[in-house]
């Protein structure tokens, strides 16, 4: 096991950040990374844990064989998706010598005047527990969804899943090894995707992570600067080897990270800002010189509640920036999506933003359904019943926005099929 374990965050609460996150999903995560080039730990057995990145003194390329060695368990010559389908374990996994197989021919594909993906939903993935063929059948299910135009691929949630040193699930931060086998993993998918003409989204979200030993402002911007950055730029190389059109490189929203976290949250708003610019233009600066594609933010805020001075924030050297929609009981849905669009299309306007996205749209039963908790406003019954008119509303707001988004990401998964036909119908409808 090697150095510091670092977090980004906790467990989503009922804060603002909590509401963000809702049905339980645990923002955390921390990154050692890799800063070479994406190659060389192909075929190996038995993973251990611990992190890596430029604070650990780690050099992947000196502890482990390069990437010119082929996985003889591994026959390139087949389909990437039949490669994938046998993924199980490091052991079945092609060395990147043996990913190039499927990189000759690549090339980015034109972007949709609308990109139109679902998003992954984990609980029918499993949690991240899926391998081998449950991973063909789930990123060939998202993608064919009605209307979809683009795959998503979410790095977060591929093998490997268990540390088997350990004996237990890997907890954030994983390792240099770790995030190589997974990108690896990640570069199969992609290159099944490819190989059927699709427009691929890649993103990266944070697991949670089991332990911090950032303390203070100081020792956050260090680990920015530091082992973010390092495993940044990895997925930025594996990205541009596979020709990838959108990469997401930021972890999940910007504004939420300074909430997270007890000692950021207790900054000023205007220091909050600040470290949110930073955090923004440290991304770019690792990323763009080794990505050529679209290079997205991501955006979340509640503006009833949140300062305006989070509308200054930068955007101007991104590609695109997707902004979330959460709709809940603090105000009537018509209101909520009023405000949050008109205040998002102040923040393109002001950072003159070229795209603009709804990267993530989601109406939870948890931000309606009271528990006791006197934070609802419906029981289920009444929940289920209005439910698909609550997302007929939102769809309808972002579809008549006085500037038109260019991307729509709707959930993938529903108990109310009412619901998810009003979804399907809206997406077959944009063009």
């Amino acid at each position: 096991m090697s150095a510091t374990r670092v977090c980004l965050g906790q467990t989503a609460s009922t804060t603002v950040f909590g509401l963000a996150m809702a049905m339980g999903t645990a923002i955390g995560a921390c990154g050692g990374a890799p800063g070479a080039p994406p190659g060389g730990s192909g075929g190996h057995d038995n993973l251990g844990g611990g992190s890596g990145g430029s604070s650990s003194g780690v050099d992947i390329g000196a502890s482990f064989p390069p990437g010119s060695e082929s996985n003889p368990r591994v026959d390139c010559s087949r389909s990437a998706e039949t490669v994938l389908a046998g993924v199980h374990g490091e052991e079945s996994v092609p060395s990147w010598s043996q990913i190039d197989c499927y990189t000759t021919d690549l090339a980015r594909r034109p972007l949709p005047t609308t990109l139109k993906r679902y998003t992954l939903d984990r609980v029918a993935f499993g949690m991240g527990r899926n391998e081998g063929a449950e991973l063909v059948k789930y990123f060939e299910d998202l993608s064919t969804m009605p209307g979809g135009n683009v795959s998503g691929v979410d790095i977060g949630q591929l093998p490997p899943h268990f540390d088997r040193v350990e004996n237990q699930p890997y907890h954030y931060p994983i390792g240099p090894r770790e995030l190589d086998y997974k990108l690896r993993v990640a570069a199969l998918v992609i290159a099944a995707h490819k190989a059927k003409g699709r427009v691929i989204d890649l993103v990266h979200y944070w697991g949670q992570a089991d332990s911090t030993t950032i303390i203070d402002l100081a020792s956050y911007k260090h680990f920015i600067e530091t082992d973010w950055t390092d495993e940044k730029i990895a997925e930025a190389k594996m990205a541009e080897r596979m020709r990838i059109e959108l990469y997401s490189p930021l972890p999940v929203e910007l504004e939420t990270i300074p909430r997270s976290l007890p000692f950021l949250a207790q900054l000023s708003a205007a220091d909050q800002v600040a470290l949110c610019q930073f955090i923004l233009d440290k991304t770019r600066e690792a990323v763009r010189p080794y990505f050529k594609g679209t290079l997205v933010a991501l955006s979340h805020n509640f503006w009833l509640t949140v300062d305006p001075i989070f509308k200054s924030i930068d955007f101007s050297q991104w590609d695109e920036v997707d902004f979330t929609f959460f709709p809940g009981c603090e105000q009537p849905i018509g209101v909520y999506m009023a405000q949050q669009l008109e205040s998002y299309l102040e923040v393109v306007e002001r950072s003159q933003i070229k795209r603009w996205g709804a990267g993530e749209i989601d109406i939870w039963g948890d931000m309606y359904i009271s528990k006791g908790t006197g934070l609802g406003c419906m029981t289920a019954t009444e929940f289920s019943d209005a439910e698909p008119g609550l997302w007929q509303t939102t769809l309808d707001a972002i579809a008549g926005a006085r500037l038109a988004p260019v991307s729509l990401v709707p959930p993938s998964a529903f108990t109310n099929s009412a619901t998810l036909g009003v979804i399907e119908q809206f997406m077959t409808a944009i063009p």
